[in-house]
C-alpha cells in the first residue's frame, strides 16, 4: 500500500473521499443502521454527487501538496467502482484504501497507515482531510 520514498520536505495531502468529495448523504441511513454491504453498494455509489467544498479543496491541494492520494475506508474489493466515480469527476490521483479483510476499526487503519508513511517515506508534513 505504500508508495516509493518522498524527495526530502515533501508534503502529502491525503484527502477522505466519502462526505469530503462524495456526497454520500442518500447512503448515510445504511451506516447508521451498521448496513456496510448497502452502503458501499457499486450501485450506490455511482448515484453520490461531488460536494463543492470538497473539489475546491482538491483544486488547493493539487496546487500546494507535492503529492495528493484520496484516502478512503472502502475495501478494495470496490476498488473499480471507487475509481470509475473518481475518474468520472476528474479526481485522478492514486487512491489508498482498506485491506480485504481487515476488520480494524478505521480511524486505527488510517493512523497506522499514517505513522508508516511518516517513519518510511520522509515527509516533512502530512496533511489529511476527513470527516
Amino acid at each position: 500500500m505504500s508508495m516509493d520514498p518522498a524527495s526530502p520536505g515533501a508534503r502529502l495531502a491525503l484527502i477522505d473521499i466519502d462526505g469530503v468529495l462524495a456526497d454520500d448523504t442518500h447512503r448515510l441511513h445504511h451506516a447508521m443502521r451498521g448496513d456496510w454491504g448497502q452502503y458501499f453498494d457499486p450501485d450506490q455509489l455511482a448515484r453520490d454527487g461531488l460536494l463543492s467544498p470538497g473539489a475546491d479543496l482538491y483544486e488547493r491541494a493539487i496546487v500546494e501538496y507535492d503529492e495528493v492520494r484520496f484516502f478512503t475506508g472502502r475495501r478494495e474489493d470496490i476498488f473499480e467502482p471507487t475509481r470509475r466515480w473518481l475518474d468520472r469527476h476528474a479526481l485522478l490521483h492514486p487512491v489508498v484504501m482498506r485491506p480485504r479483510g481487515n476488520g480494524r476499526p478505521l480511524s486505527a487503519f488510517k493512523a497506522d497507515y499514517i505513522a508508516e508513511e511518516l517513519t518510511r517515506s520522509g515527509y516533512a508534513r502530512i496533511t489529511l482531510w476527513d470527516d
